[in-house]
């Protein structure tokens, strides 16, 4: 296209829980695009998608879902703004409220392409170009921490996906330059 906004589509692939029980993905509402989960019942029949009430007004394609289908890390998509990353999770089949994890400002604020450990309790994203590292505590989530500091003019973390043990990370690093 040779248009001057390029817009990628908001259609994700979706992601299912390790144990096999639920899948997220990002869809389209009528308006805008918002998470659905659809979970498995005992006897092997699906629900019918729902959508999740976040109360963001646009949903990232990226999601990431923990094994047991019961924490759920999304950003949200807004236009012209700083996308920020959030955590929700199911208990006794009630989705939570979003709780941003991303920094608010600064140099790496906002978020975007999770990956959470298999118990929902470790999490990875980018934040301008560097690979970001929270873990659930007992009063929420810990403040993020860089785990690169590259120049992000010369290179690109992109893609962090984090282990199961929540103890090893993988990253593309994408240079920047023509060398």
């Amino acid at each position: 296209s040779e248009a001057t906004s390029q817009f990628l589509p908001q259609i994700s692939h979706p992601v299912m829980s390790g144990d096999g029980k639920t899948i997220a993905y990002v869809g389209f509402t009528g308006t805008t695009y918002g998470a659905y989960i659809s979970s498995r019942s005992a006897d092997g029949v699906w629900s019918a998608p729902v959508l999740l009430n976040t109360g963001l007004p646009n949903t990232h394609y990226w999601i990431a879902l923990s094994r047991n289908g019961n924490t759920l890390a999304l950003s949200d998509y807004p236009f012209a703004a700083t996308q920020h990353l959030y955590v929700l999770t199911r208990t006794n089949g009630i989705w939570s409220a979003p709780v941003r994890v991303s920094l608010d400002s600064g140099p790496l604020q906002g978020g975007w392409t999770p990956s959470l450990s298999e118990d929902g309790s470790r999490l990875v994203f980018i934040a301008n170009s560097q690979v970001m590292y929270s873990q659930r505590t007992a009063d929420g989530w810990s403040p993020p921490v860089a785990l690169t500091s590259h120049d992000a003019f010369a290179l690109s973390a992109e893609y962090p996906q984090l282990s199961g043990d929540g103890m090893s990370i993988y990253y593309w690093l994408v240079t920047l330059v023509p060398e």
